[in-house]
């Protein structure tokens, strides 16, 4: 799942320059390659910045507290509508990060449902391949299963590191060809299901990201296809869906111009909104899910008047990082920034942290030992707190976490085990 720009490019065990869920509904500036030679690299958990951070043109950043509009109002979620089914909990494991992944859900179980593993791609082929570096170990899917949670594994359309291809990026060639071709279609449902029953997963959850307006009826088709197959083979089938406030709009061609929710809605058991990427390196620092944005992604839910039932909230737990030049001008910095990480600059760099209740963020200013200045705006539990607060005052009692493995330990203190009340 991905929180990635547009310019991602791909992935390594200790390098990432991959932020995985997808960027939302704002337009990227245009892409240079930037070396900030600081040491920011040297205070995050998993990143190495230095060679490979991606940035936009510089220019002047705006205040998203100032110009926050749409102010949400507080509600109870005690006394908040939810899904009349005991509520997912989803948690994404990314496979750069799992052992780190897998000790937080292990820690945690008992308040989550569903676990998706990070494992696999679909390359120029139309073949399922596994990430180089992943451990795609059995054991912790029966791990996920002595727990009595469901394990999913997750598809996605970006590939594997190639030194022939540094900007990455999801293909969605890849994806087009496949839908495309009546062989190559039902070639690729038929490894997909032999994928979810050889390895005993209980779904499989597709991230096909990067699609466009012309690829809505194949995407649709596709999944139908897949759902019928994934149904008889008794596996569930969940979607990544990209966010969007409205259809069609120029500024959300993100991928989501290719998913028509209400009939993604009739053949999928779960899916995912993607509800982060509002602000990312491509664009002007801001959050990376404000509460103002979050409400109009649930008002365009609300306008298609379809249950909720399925639907489940995407919230992130990480944070995005921005450089500021002596001018005050921003460039942003790529990489698997996570609360831990973020915690790790403020301490090592006094940095000053400042709580934008009114906007549902944080936000971190610091320099380094080079005096190089930087923002950080991040997730915490009071954050996530928020979001999980406002989606279920409007019925959606679902969630899933991009991703688990350096959150804020005390995200899990708000989070009510399977079956106990909200």
């Amino acid at each position: 799942m991905s929180q990635v720009p547009k310019n991602t490019a791909a992935i390594k065990p200790t390098f990432v320059i991959f932020t995985i869920l997808l960027f939302g509904g704002c337009a990227g500036g245009s892409v240079a390659h930037h070396d900030s030679g600081t040491d920011i690299a040297d205070s995050a958990d998993s990143v190495d910045s230095a060679d490979s951070a991606s940035s936009v043109e510089m220019a002047d950043a705006p205040d998203p507290v100032s110009n926050a509009q749409n102010p949400v109002e507080a509600a109870d979620p005690l006394d908040a509508s939810s899904n009349s089914s005991d509520p997912v909990v989803l948690v994404w494991v990314p496979y750069w990060d799992q052992p780190r992944a897998m000790s937080s859900y292990q820690q945690n179980h008992d308040k989550i449902t569903h676990v998706s593993f990070f494992w696999y791609y679909l390359d120029d082929n139309g073949d399922i391949k596994k990430y180089r570096y992943a451990d795609a170990n059995v054991n912790h899917i029966a791990q996920v299963h002595n727990n009595n949670d469901k394990a999913y594994a997750i598809i996605a359309n970006l590939p594997d590191l190639n030194p022939d291809d540094p900007n990455g990026g999801w293909k969605r060639d890849r994806v087009r060809n496949m839908m495309q071709s009546d062989t190559a279609r039902n070639k690729h449902i038929d490894d997909l299901v032999r994928l979810a029953v050889d390895n005993n997963f209980d779904g499989i959850n597709i991230d096909y990201e990067n699609l466009r307006r012309e690829d809505r009826a194949l995407y649709t088709d596709f999944v139908a296809q897949l759902s019928g197959s994934l149904k008889d083979a008794g596996k569930d089938l969940a979607l990544a869906l990209h966010p969007k406030t409205t259809e069609f709009s120029p500024a959300e061609d993100n991928g989501s111009h290719a998913q028509d929710w209400t009939k993604l809605a009739d053949y999928a058991s779960q899916l995912h909104i993607m509800a982060y990427g509002e602000h990312y390196p491509g664009s002007a620092p801001g959050p990376i899910a404000s509460n103002q944005w979050l409400n109009r992604i649930i008002g365009y839910l609300d306008s298609l008047t379809i249950d909720k039932e399925k639907f489940v909230m995407g919230i992130p737990l990480y944070g995005e990082v921005w450089s500021v030049d002596e001018q005050d001008r921003f460039m942003g910095i790529s990489g698997d920034f996570n609360y831990q990480g973020v915690q790790k600059f403020k301490n090592d760099h006094n940095g000053v942290e400042e709580n934008l209740d009114e906007i549902g963020a944080n936000r971190l200013s610091f320099a380094d030992n080079d005096g190089d200045r930087f923002i950080v705006y991040f997730e915490n539990a009071s954050t996530t707190e928020s979001k999980v607060r406002l989606s279920r005052s409007n019925g959606i009692g679902n969630f899933a976490f991009w991703r688990i493995g350096g959150e804020d330990p005390l995200t899990w203190q708000i989070i009510d085990p399977p079956g106990q009340p909200n």
